[in-house]
């Protein structure tokens, strides 16, 4: 396990993935410590290809350097992230890539080193020799400069994925630390009241219980932990023993009702192709839409929602607050634009007259991460659901959210 340096930490905190080297100390070895999607550390857990690939590209009458990580986590593409170095990076490069074993510690969207790993790399010779014999840029790139620079690699790789390849990290062992949280929902559910807790660890079969647990982490940094209720039953006497949603968070500034669902990340899961993939998680969000469809219901014609978990009993005015319907899933892909989930969510939202929104946890926490307080995050998802509902369709990227 990586404990981030000061750097480091601040970096993670402004970026939602990111590639990021760290000399440690005491032997001043470098190490390689990502930001990923927590899907996609599961997936280096369970055993599939890594690579790593650093090289030049012509930008403004000189060369940028630009790294890649790849993953091969699907059997039709590979998800990769990349970035681009100022000089300074280029000793540093040169000594990890002369390491003939590395370490990877990959961090989540919770910004925590959540598996880490010992890996062998073969790197010629040739290849460190150039980095310290080309010099890039020495002025800083613009936003810009680097989104062109991205976009042209993307080009590159969507019609030969090879050089994405040019390292193959070797693993030859892990390691899943235990970690355990200070914020947790104060309001413990009745079903399991030590649910949340229990310590968070990736090795986990119980992946929908990881997935609420990373969610609740999430919301209590913007709400109070005594307004986040985890597995709540309702009161009703049609709803007194039934747990009314998987988690509810509520304040002054709305109310957020969300579904989460976790798709099972194993080794046959990993081998499925993109149709399959993409078709069992639209089956999870429209499971999840019609949960909150009747979960909503059951609230409105009460008016006035009353919630029960194992230490309090809340009633809740829904007429007051602004109301947001969430589905979280574990995975999300761009594909689900194309099939007719964006219409199912606008459909649900304009017959409850609420904003329904899909997002995994990188979207939730990008989302969050905006955001000073409740009232922030509430005024940002009124704007998300606005244009979705303006432009009928369901925008899985909240770059466009000005």
């Amino acid at each position: 396990m990586l404990i981030p340096s000061a750097k480091l930490h601040s970096a993670l905190l402004q970026t939602s993935f990111g590639l990021f080297w760290e000399e440690t100390e005491p032997h001043k070895s470098i190490v390689l410590a990502p930001k990923l999607p927590t899907d996609i550390i599961k997936h280096i857990y369970l055993g599939v290809s890594v690579y790593l690939s650093t090289g030049f590209l012509p930008i403004r009458g000189g060369l940028a350097m630009c790294s890649t990580l790849a993953v091969a986590d699907d059997p039709d593409a590979m998800f990769f992230i990349q970035r681009t170095h100022d000089p300074s990076d280029t000793e540093l490069l040169a000594r990890f890539y002369e390491q003939r074993q590395i370490e990877l510690h990959p961090f989540d969207e919770l910004n925590r080193n959540i598996a880490s790993f010992k890996c062998e790399i073969s790197v010629p010779f040739s290849k460190v020799d150039q980095l310290r014999r080309i010099t890039p840029l020495v002025r800083e790139l613009s936003d810009e400069e680097r989104l062109s620079i991205f976009r042209h690699l993307e080009e590159i790789f969507a019609q030969d994925a090879s050089p994405l390849k040019e390292i193959e990290l070797t693993i030859l062992e892990k390691e899943s630390p235990f970690w355990h949280h200070v914020h947790i929902p104060a309001n413990a559910p009745i079903n399991e009241p030590k649910r949340f807790n229990q310590p968070y660890f990736i090795g986990d079969e119980d992946q929908g219980k990881q997935l609420e647990i990373n969610l609740a982490r999430l919301l209590s940094s913007v709400f109070d932990e005594n307004n986040l209720f985890a597995s709540p039953f309702g009161v009703t006497q049609d709803t007194e023993n039934r747990e009314f949603t998987d988690l509810l968070a509520v304040d002054s500034a709305g109310l957020l009702v969300i579904e989460a669902k976790a798709k099972a990340v194993t080794t046959e899961s990993l081998s499925q192709n993109n149709e399959r993939r993409v078709k069992n998680i639209a089956k999870q969000v429209e499971k999840a839409l019609r949960q909150l469809r009747g979960a909503y219901r059951e609230a409105l014609q009460e008016k006035l929602l009353t919630l029960r978990s194992q230490t309090e009993i809340r009633q809740v005015a829904l007429a007051d607050l602004p109301i947001h319907l969430i589905v979280l899933v574990s995975e999300n892909h761009p594909d689900l634009a194309k099939m007719d989930i964006p219409d199912k969510v606008i459909e649900l939202g304009e017959e409850l007259g609420v904003g329904v929104h899909i997002f995994d946890l990188n979207g939730l926490s990008k989302l969050i991460r905006r955001c000073r307080d409740t009232q922030e995050l509430m005024s940002l998802l009124d704007r998300r659901w606005e244009i979705a509902s303006e432009h009928r369709v369901i925008k899985f990227a909240d770059e466009w959210l000005a």
